[in-house]
């Protein structure tokens, strides 16, 4: 009887670490479903937008004249153009802390990418970003705020060792097979010698399909008394 009941709560708990082990493995399945769906999202912003000409020319012009704006207006206040150009580095970088808040996309792949940039554009836009909040009276920004505070607390260093990175040695040159073939030399032309010029060769032979001058035979016709010596 003892037996049956410790079987029968083996059964139990096995059945029980089955279900736990099953729904572990489906939630993680779920999760990893929900990344691949938003991945081409992530990866569209970091190729696409983040990489035309146009975008590097407006954040270029946001980090160079923001500073010397008033931020008392917030970023509503903003001049134009100026106040087009920071909503669109603006919804960038939002969009992104969006996508790493929810777990769209890994936190390493957004930081090991642009760590240095989220820093810096924070920096220019943070006093505008407070002074707008105070006017709404609310969040503003908030996941833009997220994502610069994870970019603060990872140092790109220990992001590089974890994720294995590797380092060229310095004055490390390429193996063999992957050197570009070295160029050919040409050899400076030998003058031919006089006879090869005149179109015979060192040995007075005639080139193959020249003939040489033929000689001249004079031919002698003897008369009567050919022979006989003059008297």
């Amino acid at each position: 009887m003892f037996l049956q009941i410790m079987l029968s709560a083996g059964a139990v708990v096995i059945s029980l670490a089955a279900l736990a082990v099953s729904s572990v493995m489906s939630w993680r399945q779920l999760k990893s479903m929900r990344s691949a769906n938003h991945l081409p999202v992530a990866i569209e912003l970091l190729t696409r937008d983040y990489g035309r000409p146009e975008f590097q020319r407006t954040e270029r012009r946001i980090l160079a004249e923001l500073p010397a704006a008033d931020p008392a207006g917030g970023v509503s206040g903003l001049p134009e153009p100026l106040h087009s150009s920071a909503i669109q580095v603006i919804n960038f970088y939002d969009s992104m802390g969006i996508l790493v808040s929810f777990g769209c996309v890994e936190e390493e792949l957004v930081l090991a990418s642009i760590n240095h940039r989220i820093r810096r554009i924070w920096r220019t836009l943070e006093p505008f970003i407070r002074a707008e909040r105070a006017r709404r009276g609310g969040l503003y920004l908030d996941f833009l705020e997220d994502l610069a505070v994870r970019a603060h607390r990872r140092d790109p260093g220990d992001l590089h060792d974890q994720l294995g990175l590797r380092e060229m040695p310095v004055g490390a040159r390429a193996p063999a097979r992957m050197r570009p073939p070295a160029p050919a030399r040409v050899r400076p032309p030998v003058a031919a010698p006089a006879s090869v010029r005149a179109g015979l060769p060192a040995s007075g032979r005639a080139r193959p399909g020249r003939q040489a001058p033929r000689r001249r035979r004079t031919m002698v016709r003897l008369g009567a008394g050919a022979g006989t010596p003059p008297p």
